[in-house]
């Protein structure tokens, strides 16, 4: 169970540098696709030019500024004109969440059995994913985003708003049935907060995850032959993750107190460069977990490019700060990597050297590790006070 690249780098606050992602567009599109894209982008470069992408709320104009964000890597992050106390620290961060049966439980019910299911023929019950038709009408009228076909839902997953995931458990595949449902107040569109609406939904079919079995176990873990040892096996990685976690963020708050008592002049190609890759590490998650684009998600939640764009510049120069100070501290210790600090590091992701090395490249891995390192002496000279971990 490895951890993915993107944790890695989000682990050293360094996600945005680590690496350009590669494309994966295909070589050919149609002239139709190749027009419209040309279009958009020439609309989202103009509204850049005028500063006016904070009015860039439909999903074609925020694809558009996402294909086109500068990935361009920096020549320098910045400069550290005074470098801070970095030893002899106060620290107080929380320690790391155990691990309990009920979170192996958890985990296994979200993340693991939905993908070994079985069809049935219903009736629909809370776990079930149903494929669905379904046409959203107020009024007699198909409201914008009320319309969608072959979409799976988990029953139970509250995606939709209340009543539509329960109004089809009884159900059975060729079942068609009408949702009279209200929108929440509180709902991102003003012009369907609070309004009655009705959800004509078409049964395709359904899936049920399978029974967790000794049988089923080796297609989830060949390590694991047994449900009992796979649990464990699951809890160990939980814990190696909740452990993980409770260190990126003792660092954190020791790079912090660093930065704090630093002079540091970051590059503002460095922070544009970091905020653009951010950006483009959500637009792929987007596709990777809800199997939509980036542009569609943001308009569903009511958002703008400049809101998402706003969230993360303020932590973009963060990271590039958390760099500058990093590397200058392990220049000044005279830190250096060896070997074995690559195979330790790539193994705290659950990678072997060689794996991190094809995954990042030596020299991108190397500086990965070095600023771990920095990070461990920070911490190796200072005062730790751990705090109880939130529930």
């Amino acid at each position: 169970m490895k951890k993915t690249l993107s944790m890695i780098l989000a682990a050293l606050m360094i996600l945005s540098l680590a690496a350009c992602a590669k494309s994966t567009e295909p070589a050919e599109t149609t002239m139709a696709a190749e027009t419209a894209a040309t279009v958009d982008a020439a609309a989202a470069s103009a509204a850049l030019a005028s500063g006016e992408e904070a009015g860039l709320s439909d999903a074609a104009s925020i694809n558009a500024i996402f294909e086109s964000l500068d990935l361009t890597p920096p020549e320098t992050l910045g400069t550290v004109k005074k470098l801070g106390q970095y030893t002899g620290l106060e620290l107080v961060s929380e320690e790391a969440k155990q691990i309990t049966d009920a979170d192996v439980d958890a985990y296994l019910e979200q993340n693991i059995m939905p993908n070994f299911t079985e069809q049935v023929d219903g009736p629909i019950q809370n776990g079930d994913t149903a494929n669905i038709d379904y046409e959203g009408k107020k009024d007699g009228v198909a409201f914008d985003g009320g319309t969608d076909q072959g979409y799976d839902l988990v029953i139970g997953s509250g995606n939709f708003i209340p009543g539509f995931e329960d109004g089809l458990i009884g159900k059975k595949v060729g079942e068609t049935v009408d949702l009279n449902l209200t929108f929440p107040t509180e709902y991102h569109s003003e012009e369907l907060a609070g309004q009655s609406v009705v959800f004509t939904v078409k049964i395709n079919s359904i899936s049920r995850p399978q029974q967790l079995t000794d049988a089923l176990v080796p297609q989830i873990d060949p390590e694991s032959k047994t449900v009992a040892e796979l649990k464990a096996n699951i809890k160990k990685f939980l814990q190696e993750d909740e452990n993980l976690t409770a260190m990126q963020s003792l660092y954190y708050v020791a790079a912090t107190k660093v930065i704090q008592d630093s002079e540091i002049e970051t590059d503002p190609k460095a922070v544009n460069y970091t905020c653009n890759t951010y950006l483009s590490n959500y637009a792929a998650q987007c596709q990777q977990y809800y199997g939509m684009d980036v542009g569609t998600v943001l308009t569903y939640m009511g958002g703008t490019y400049a809101d998402i764009r706003n969230q993360y510049e303020t932590i973009s120069e963060e990271a590039v700060q958390q760099r500058l100070v990093l590397q200058e501290i392990a220049k000044k210790e005279n830190l250096e990597v060896t070997d074995d600090d690559l195979t330790v590091f790539a193994g705290m992701y659950g990678y072997t050297k060689d794996q991190l090395l094809e995954t990042v490249g030596e020299e991108q891995a190397k500086q990965l590790a070095l600023e771990d390192k920095a990070s461990q002496f920070i911490v190796s000279h200072s005062t730790v006070t751990y705090e109880k971990a939130a529930e």
